[in-house]
């Protein structure tokens, strides 16, 4: 190939070794510019992309993080009234009247504040012998709830199914202590709400993606709650390959052989975390569908590059072949030979 190239220079006319070379020169300059064009391209769009899926994912969160706070408000609200107070100081008897009375009691004055949202099925008293104060729940065991101030300020159960919901609806179950108003810190029993997970669920399922991806809600104890997509991957491949990544916060991963990009977000308030994973692949037919426009602008700069160098290496070369003949002349021995060009 190299032999030929020399060769073709070796014989080609001066004229046509000035407009390849220019047109080289040129298409050069474009296939590098190009090159620089494509990397900023991939940079700009990969930073847009972050940014916008990082905004979805604090609206989602603050979305969810609304339906928790306003059970904070209600809980905050039935905490210091009389019937919670009475109910959680007497003795519990569910065969005397007087406790069924102080019940039904309790229950009106739950209601009055549960009612109007209908994402909490339930709300209920547990007492310090761990025995829950309502005649519908009477002998059932209260959701094991942990509580950990350094990833989440609020105390909440895993997903459970509700035993009082005949559908088996899936709830998560809020927590808050609840002290006496006339002794002090004396600890009386708890507070806690029952949240129907499908109205946090569909955040989720209401979240899109700039490019098709998967989104999933992960608690602080890296399980996933709810996802929405349609990659046939198991939750324990997700988490097992997001250990590292949720607290990188942003990163690259790879599961089963497929690089995804991960985005996350984080709660303080649920220390429940938002993540976006994006096939890079999707990610780079993006940028190839991006680049399709800037690759014929490519072409038609290299045609007009070609086009645009012909006059101007004809204008270059003209004196040069008018004076090749003239020095044939003189080698013949007419000295009276010469050139006349009026140009600059």
């Amino acid at each position: 190939m190299k032999h030929l190239l020399r060769k073709y220079f070796h014989v080609t006319s001066l004229r046509r070794k000035m407009i390849l070379s220019f047109s080289l020169l040129i298409i050069s300059a474009l296939a590098a510019l190009q090159a620089a064009n494509t990397y900023q391209t991939y940079i700009i769009l990969e930073q847009n992309l972050t940014d916008s899926v990082h905004e979805s994912l604090r609206f989602g969160l603050s979305n969810i993080d609304y339906f928790f706070e306003d059970i904070n408000n209600l809980a905050s609200g039935i905490l210091p009234e009389a019937e919670v107070q009475t109910a959680l100081s007497e003795k519990v008897d569910y065969s005397s009247l007087e406790t069924k009375s102080t019940l039904r009691a309790l229950e009106r004055t739950i209601k009055k504040y549960s009612a109007t949202r209908p994402y909490v099925p339930k709300v209920y008293l547990v007492n310090l012998d761990n025995q829950i104060l309502d005649n519908s729940l009477q002998g059932m065991a209260a959701p094991e709830i942990n509580c950990d101030p350094q990833t989440s300020s609020l105390c909440l159960s895993d997903v459970h199914y509700a035993p009082y919901i005949s559908q088996h609806t899936p709830v998560i179950s809020f927590e808050k202590n609840i002290y006496s108003l006339y002794t002090g810190n004396q600890k009386l029993g708890r507070l806690i709400v029952d949240m129907d997970t499908r109205v946090i669920n569909q955040v989720l399922y209401d979240f899109s993606l700039p490019m098709s991806g998967e989104t999933l809600r992960i608690n602080n104890k890296k399980t996933v709650l709810c996802r929405s997509g349609k990659y046939p991957l198991s939750n324990e491949a997700f988490v097992n390959a997001l250990n590292f990544s949720i607290s990188k916060k942003d990163g690259s991963i790879k599961i089963n052989n497929e690089k995804f990009l991960c985005l996350t977000e984080t709660s303080p308030l649920t220390g429940w975390t938002l993540c976006a994973l994006i096939p890079y692949n999707l990610f780079a037919r993006s940028i190839v569908i991006q680049m399709n426009l800037t690759l014929i602008l490519f072409v038609i700069c290299i045609l007009a590059a070609i086009i645009i160098s012909r006059p101007i290496i004809n204008s270059m070369y003209k004196p040069i072949g008018m004076l090749i003949p003239s020095m044939k002349e003189v080698e013949k021995g007419n000295l009276n030979s010469f050139v006349s060009y009026h140009n600059q």
